[in-house]
């Protein structure tokens, strides 16, 4: 039919969602407080450059910028038996450096499958 053989192995899916960095906030009060005037050395601080100011000082972006963080990574996970998870293992973004650096798992995976001994130790 359309749909083809359907007594194949279930599928399993793995994606590992990238969020974005989120950038560091320009503190213009510390900005002020340093003497650094408004207008483009402003910009260039915030684009992660020194600046020097008229009296010769120099300030850091890390002076000024607040916050901001590394794009954090989500593994969604969905695996339908134990025997995919051998191939999985194997896969390159899914070593066990790269797992325990992870900000947060989604299981989708079935219970009889996520209760597994080989499951809990693909999961660290």
């Amino acid at each position: 039919g359309e749909l083809g053989d359907l007594s194949r192995e279930p599928v399993c899916v793995c994606w590992l969602l990238r969020m974005p960095a989120v950038p560091p906030k320009f503190d213009a009060a510390a900005a002020k407080a340093l003497g650094v005037p408004s207008g483009p050395l402003r910009g260039k601080l915030c684009a992660g450059q020194c600046v020097a100011l008229a009296d010769g000082s120099e300030v850091r972006p890390e002076q000024v910028l607040r916050g901001g963080s590394a794009g954090e990574e989500l593994l969604l996970v969905d695996v339908a038996s134990p025997s995919q998870l051998c191939e999985l293992r194997r896969h390159p973004l899914l070593s066990a450096d790269r797992l325990a650096a992870l900000s947060a798992v989604v299981h989708l995976t079935p219970a009889a499958v996520a209760a597994t001994a080989a499951y809990r130790a693909f999961c660290g």
